[in-house]
């Protein structure tokens, strides 16, 4: 948990997030820091921790209202780490809209009920397939929650990958 907290602390946030929390009202000011602590408790990985911080200092720089932050804080609660990488390939077109691996149609299908991606099914000579389309929840969320997936981050979750291993 501290090294979560830590991670969440470590980058500043801008100067008009900084005004932002300045002049929040208490209340509303409250419902954030359960927000953020709740998340940061339940979440499995320390990467997790700096997507919370993506996702508050967008909030924070009123990228997006504090609906879309608590649906989308919720979203990032229901997702596991390494699953956001496939989100992230399909947005930039490295995974197909027809999908034949039945593995990644499964996380397709979750990232769909989660309203990340569309989904309708295609009739054709073969029988039923499955089609997953872009929206722009999808890209708002990757916008504001990982806009720094990178093969540093992806270290990251391997090196806590190995951790966990270990302890088990």
């Amino acid at each position: 948990l501290a090294k979560k907290i830590e991670k969440f602390g470590k980058a500043p946030f801008s100067e008009k997030a900084q005004k932002f929390i300045e002049e929040m009202n208490p209340d509303k000011f409250e419902e954030l820091q359960e927000q953020i602590i709740h998340s940061i408790t339940q979440a499995e990985s320390v990467i997790k921790a700096i997507y919370i911080k993506n996702l508050t200092k967008a909030y924070c720089e009123e990228k997006i209202n504090w609906l879309t932050f608590c649906r989308m804080n919720f979203i990032l609660n229901q997702i596991y780490t390494f699953d956001l990488k496939s989100l992230v390939m399909f947005y930039n077109d490295e995974i197909a809209k027809d999908i034949a691996d039945e593995m990644t149609q499964n996380k397709m299908n979750f990232f769909a009920q989660l309203g990340l991606m569309d989904y309708t099914n295609v009739h054709d000579a073969m029988g039923e397939s499955p089609l997953f389309e872009k929206n722009e929840f999808g890209r708002l969320f990757i916008e504001c929650v990982v806009p720094d997936l990178d093969e540093e981050s992806q270290k990251k979750v391997q090196e806590n990958q190995k951790t966990m291993l270990e302890f088990i």
